[in-house]
Order: C-alpha cells, then structure tokens, then sequence
C-alpha cells in the first residue's frame, strides 16, 4: 500500500489533501523521507510519487527516491 496517509501524514489541518487520508493504491517507488529528523523508508503510489516530485508536498523537505539514491 502507498504510504501517503499512513507513513507520512501532512501536518497542514487547514488544507485537507490526499495526504490526511490512507491511499488505498499500490506502493511502486520507494523513498526515503526524513521527517521531524526520523528517516524512514516507504512506497509511493505513482500520483503521490509525481505530486512529491513536483514539489506538491512542500511539508517534507528532506525525500530522495531510493533509486535516485543509487545512481540508476
């Protein structure tokens, strides 16, 4: 399962996003986030992977696909 919603949770109350509610789509890319200084590992479904790759969630300021990572 994706881990937007699960893992990584968006702090902004005030905007309601696809991030405060568990997506129920399959997880493909993997990332490491860094969030309150607690690096974690988990699966992106390809929209909340395009929309963390276009800035949309601007709450996570350390994230790195995994394959980027090593070079591929």
């Amino acid at each position: 399962m994706c881990g937007a919603g699960r893992t990584l949770v968006s702090p902004d109350m005030m905007t309601v996003t696809s991030w405060h509610m568990p997506c129920t789509n399959l997880g493909v890319t993997a990332w490491r986030i860094s969030h309150r200084g607690s690096p974690r590992t988990t699966l992106l479904c390809p929209e909340h992977d395009a929309q963390l790759r276009a800035g949309e969630a601007n709450w996570i300021r350390e994230a790195i696909p995994l394959e980027d990572s090593r070079g591929v």
